[in-house]
C-alpha cells in the first residue's frame, strides 16, 4: 500500500498516550501528506499513576488535556473519548458496535491498533474488539449502526512490547522528532513508563536500519479478512 491510496487512517488505541509510543512519527507522515487521522482512546487513563502521586486527583482530565495538544502537534483531525475503566476494558457487544459505528460513519482506508502480542490487557481486549469490528463493518447486518464499509487495511503496532514478526516498515526519519515532541507532552505518563523515550529511540533505530533508514516505524497485518487482490 502506497501513501498515495490513503485518504483516512483511524486509530483506536487504549490508553492516551499508546498512539504516540505505536506510531506517532507515522501519523505526523501522514497528516503531513493531507491524510486525516482519527483516534479513538478506548479508557479514561485513571490507573496511570506513579508513586509521586502528583496526577493523582486529576489524572483523568490531564491525560485529555495532553492527548488534546499531542493531537495538535501530529495534525489529528479529531479524537474520541469511550471513557471506558482503565484496566478495566473488555470486549462486548456494546463496545463492538460502538467500534463498528465509528468505523461504518468515518470509512477509514486504514486502521491501526493494538496486536494480541501485548502483555497489557486493555490493549489485548482492545485488539479483539477491533478486529471483529473492522470484519463485521463489512457484513450487511446492525443497519442502524450505518450502511456497511469494508475495511481493507488493519495493522497492528508496537507499544512497549517489541512484534515476534513485522509485515511493513514505515520510514519515519523526518519526522521521528514529532514522535519524541509528542511524548514528551505526555509528562504524566514519563514516571509510570520510565524510559519510554530511550526506548521508543532505539527500537526506531533497530526497524530504520531493517529498511536502510536512520528510524522506522513498524506494523504487523492483522485483519482477520482476506485481502482483494489483482483488483
Amino acid at each position: 500500500m502506497n501513501l498515495s491510496e490513503i485518504r483516512k487512517v483511524l486509530l483506536f488505541v487504549a490508553h492516551h498516550d499508546d498512539e504516540t509510543i505505536g506510531a506517532g512519527a507515522t501519523i505526523k507522515k501522514l497528516t503531513t501528506a493531507g491524510v486525516k487521522v482519527q483516534v479513538v482512546f478506548a479508557t479514561d487513563g485513571s490507573t496511570g499513576v506513579d508513586h509521586t502521586k502528583d496526577f493523582e486527583n486529576k489524572i483523568v482530565s490531564t491525560r485529555i488535556s495532553e492527548s488534546k495538544k499531542v493531537a495538535k502537534m501530529l495534525g489529528i483531525k479529531r479524537t474520541h473519548n469511550w471513557g471506558e475503566k482503565c484496566q478495566e476494558l473488555k470486549y462486548s457487544s456494546r463496545l463492538l458496535h460502538e467500534a463498528i459505528k465509528i468505523i461504518r460513519r468515518e470509512r477509514p482506508d486504514l486502521i491501526i491498533t493494538h496486536t494480541l502480542e501485548e502483555k497489557h490487557i486493555d490493549h489485548q481486549e482492545l485488539s479483539k474488539i477491533v478486529t471483529q469490528a473492522a470484519w463485521k463493518s463489512s457484513e450487511d447486518i446492525l443497519p442502524n449502526l450505518g450502511p456497511p464499509f469494508r475495511v481493507n487495511h488493519v495493522w497492528g503496532f508496537e507499544v512497549v512490547d517489541v512484534l515476534s514478526k513485522v509485515d511493513f516498515t514505515v520510514d519515519v526519519s523526518r519526522h521521528f522528532q514529532y514522535k519524541i515532541a509528542a511524548m514528551n507532552v505526555y509528562e504524566s505518563q514519563h514516571n509510570v513508563v520510565s524510559g519510554i523515550n530511550r526506548f521508543m529511540e532505539g527500537l526506531a533505530k533497530v526497524r530504520g536500519f531493517d529498511i536502510g533508514k536512520k528510524f522506522g516505524e513498524s506494523f504487523v497485518n492483522i485483519s482477520i479478512q482476506t485481502p482483494e487482490v489483482l483488483r
